[in-house]
């Protein structure tokens, strides 16, 4: 098997699917890491942002940013943990579901 042909292949299947969801993100007024952060939160609602980076594989800055565009457009909402006043979890709104 030659795996630097498939590596190649796997590679271009990616930025396709990359282009194609970049497209219809377009339409929605989002950008690929708002796409991405939600689809995790979907996954994970209740995640802090610190789990959220971890999982995504950003910097903190990053997914920061991210949230704060999310939350003003009005599909994520922060909750304050009860023991941890410093840590927010994030959920989505109905109109993001």
């Amino acid at each position: 098997m030659d795996y630097l042909a498939a590596a190649e292949a796997f590679g271009t299947l990616r930025q396709c699917s990359q282009n194609f969801i970049v497209e219809a993100c377009q339409k929605l007024h989002f950008t690929y890491t708002e796409y991405a952060l939600l689809i995790s939160l979907f996954e994970m609602e209740g995640a802090s942002q610190d789990e959220l980076t971890e999982k995504m594989g950003l910097d903190k800055s990053a997914v920061t940013r991210t949230v704060k565009s999310l939350e003003t457009k009005g599909f994520i909402f922060r909750q304050q943990d009860i023991l941890d006043k410093r840590k927010k979890h994030l959920y989505l709104t109905q109109a993001a579901k």
